[in-house]
């Protein structure tokens, strides 16, 4: 492997450099596996590389395009303090909104995010969805890279089970998903509503709005009367709730409400 490539490698820890060659690096044995198994990336999949004294270890591994390289040049590529000895560079893609026609089953579940920015909460958001099999989750555009390896490495292999859709227009989206009968709802925290009080109807499909962690809700998304608001209850006075702890308790509430 020749320097321009290894530094080319590199620099796909960088957000402009994702972007610029249309690629991202996963690291250790669980995503790469996981990448494998995924319906949505498992043809995306350009190089895997492997540490020459890894090289027995992930035997294993099968994939068309298998690079063993030395610990010097493993290092250099490297984002983990102590990598397993396996990675791959993943070809990325963006997922078009228009395809969501498609879902228009009964009792579809779809979560959109507006303005998330911490990938430690998109890790764990994701990781909840795929724990609850919610298959597909909107981000509006201003929210974090989905391809950062923080994102990536928090989600323990539910990146590669969830089909993302970023960089939309939330105003779109919900005139989108209105159009297509969806019953749209929000968390807004202080609503006079509770969460509690709403009844699910598992016949229908259902558009769940988060805010952003510190701002919450825009004025556009609070003032559009396409959207019903709630609030979830709270048993003290905290001041606010983690938005991935609040996804999930929304989404387990609206999977099991009868």
């Amino acid at each position: 492997m020749d320097n321009l490539t290894i530094k080319k490698i590199s620099k796909l820890k960088e957000k402009k450099y994702r972007k610029i060659y249309g690629k991202f690096l996963i690291e250790g044995e669980h995503l790469v596996v996981e990448c494998l198994k995924s319906k949505y990336y498992k043809d995306k999949i350009d190089t895997i590389l492997i540490r020459e004294d890894c090289e027995r270890k992930f035997k294993h591994i099968k994939s068309v395009n298998i690079k063993i390289i030395p610990e010097n040049i493993f290092k250099k590529i490297s984002d983990t303090v102590n990598s397993q000895g396996i990675a791959a560079i993943v070809n990325s893609q963006k997922n078009d909104i228009k395809n969501f026609s498609i879902y228009k089953k009964s009792g579809n579940i779809i979560p959109a995010f507006d303005r998330i920015n911490d990938p430690g909460n998109l890790g764990t958001i994701l990781r909840t969805c795929w724990w609850f099999d919610v298959g597909e989750i909107i981000l509006s555009k201003g929210s974090v890279d989905i391809f950062n390896p923080k994102v990536i490495r928090s989600t323990q292999g539910a990146f590669f089970n969830v089909k993302i859709y970023t960089e939309q227009n939330l105003e779109s989206v919900i005139n989108y998903f209105s159009s297509i009968n969806y019953n749209i709802f929000a968390a807004e925290q202080g609503n006079e509503i509770l969460m509690d009080e709403i009844k699910i109807d598992k016949k229908n499909n259902y558009l769940l709005i988060f805010g952003n962690e510190a701002t919450g809700l825009s004025e556009e998304i609070k003032n559009n009367n396409k959207i019903k608001k709630f609030s979830i209850e709270p048993f003290s006075n905290c001041e606010s709730l983690n938005i991935a702890i609040a996804a999930g308790i929304v989404i387990h509430h609206f999977k099991t409400e009868k």
